[in-house]
């Protein structure tokens, strides 16, 4: 798919500075094999295609290109670009587009989950939760199998994006007793506190 990326017209697509045709050249840094290039490569998509969080059509026409390199092995900073991927979908800062964008290539990012690396790992598992709800199966499965304590409380909490309660069989672990187990907030208990 790293071809395609010389085919996109981005001088009609904008980013944070205008058209963005500096975009092939920004992912071919990221593909980069040494790893300061690719992290010089990280750095311009965060200033010119996904500046202090904005989100601009060239933004979303890299979507599936940081897909791509977030699931090849040898780029440098996958965790980086899985983080980046979970980030485009954040509640209240993404728009509709650019959460269906990331979902259509969600599925690709599922063999994330279960990456030797802790830290693509736990990206991967935040990229898939916020893209929807698609993956609870597969987040599920990895709760099962997954033995890292900070990769198991990301699972939970990607779980419960998209089940209130986690079902008692993936608590088990944690709250042997169902009498134990979590449940619903009352109505009149605070909503969860904001980062």
């Amino acid at each position: 798919m790293t071809d395609e990326w010389d085919v996109i017209d981005w001088a009609r697509l904008d980013g944070a500075h205008g058209p963005a045709t500096e975009a092939p050249a920004i992912l071919r840094a990221i593909a980069s094999p040494d790893p300061e290039a690719a992290g010089e490569g990280r750095f311009a998509f965060y200033s010119s295609l996904h500046h202090q969080g904005s989100v601009y059509p060239a933004t979303v026409a890299a979507i599936p290109f940081l897909a791509d390199l977030a699931m090849r092995p040898g780029v440098h900073g996958r965790d980086e670009l899985l983080d980046s991927l979970g980030l485009l979908c954040a509640p209240g800062t993404s728009s509709a587009g650019t959460r269906a964008a990331v979902a259509a290539v969600s599925d690709r990012l599922r063999p994330a989950l279960h990456d030797p690396d802790v830290a693509v790992r736990e990206a991967a598992v935040s990229a898939l939760a916020r893209s929807g709800p698609a993956h609870g199966f597969a987040l599920r499965e990895r709760w099962a199998a997954e033995t890292v304590p900070q990769i198991r409380a990301a699972l939970l909490c990607a779980m419960a994006l998209h089940e209130p309660v986690p079902p008692p069989a993936c608590c088990a672990p944690r709250w042997p007793s169902r009498s134990r187990c979590p449940s619903r907030r009352p109505a009149s208990s605070p909503g969860p506190v904001s980062r």
